[in-house]
């Protein structure tokens, strides 16, 4: 799961969010997530995850489903927005090497 959400993090389809793994699954996993990127990009998170009822429509009226529909759908896995620590890497001064 935590090579899962590390390839969620950041992706436009979830708003360019950081992922958290809170399953508490263990192992490997093999499974087909199937959803439309075009779709997810007309989707907004609006600081939660698109609600169910809208979700459910949009999959109605187009063949493809946002990917944020198809985890829960499909993987049973809901996004929840929340605030956490996250590691992060600050860069604050750069110079050339020197030639030695």
């Amino acid at each position: 799961m935590a090579l899962f959400t590390d390839w969620l993090s950041g992706r436009d389809d979830i708003g360019g969010r950081v992922v958290i793994d809170e399953t508490g699954l263990l192992g490997s996993y093999d499974f087909t997530l199937s959803w439309s990127p075009d779709e997810a990009r007309n989707a907004t998170l609006n600081g939660a995850a698109v609600s169910q009822a809208a979700a459910s429509a949009g999959a109605q009226e187009s063949p493809g489903v946002s990917i944020i529909t198809a985890l829960q759908e499909q993987l049973g896995l809901k996004l929840e927005p929340a605030r956490a620590k996250v590691e992060a890497l600050v860069i604050d001064h750069i110079e050339r090497p020197s030639e030695n």
